[in-house]
């Protein structure tokens, strides 16, 4: 593949080549095309995180606030909710008499057999 560079572009290859601060060129172009692609992708999950905001106003799904204690508690709010849901699925999973063990015969699942 013949790749065109610019004189600023070629000339600092070149320098990191020579100051082995990197592989040949052909590896600092390939560095190079992975950070654009990166930056691409950061780009297009952005854009879809907006797309996503833009519908849920479209839709009436937002709330305006009058202040900013007005917002602060409401994530505060939301943030305590949450942490009571992961602290009760926590407790739920802790709970259950066989987790975590193997089941090796009926008596193990509470089952009594004469």
């Amino acid at each position: 593949m013949n790749v065109s560079l610019t004189r600023e572009l070629e000339e600092l290859v070149n320098e990191k080549s020579r100051a082995g601060n990197t592989s040949p060129q052909v590896k600092s172009y390939v560095k190079g095309c992975r950070l654009v692609r990166l930056r691409r992708e950061k780009i297009a999950a952005l854009r879809r995180e907006i797309q996503i905001g833009v519908d849920e106003i479209e839709r009436g799904e937002y709330v305006e606030y009058t202040s900013v204690e007005e917002l602060f508690a409401d994530v505060e709010a939301a943030v305590v909710k949450r942490a009571a849901k992961k602290r009760e699925t926590a407790l739920m999973k802790r709970s259950h008499p066989l987790e975590g063990r193997p089941v090796r015969s009926y008596r193990d699942l509470g089952v009594h057999c004469f």
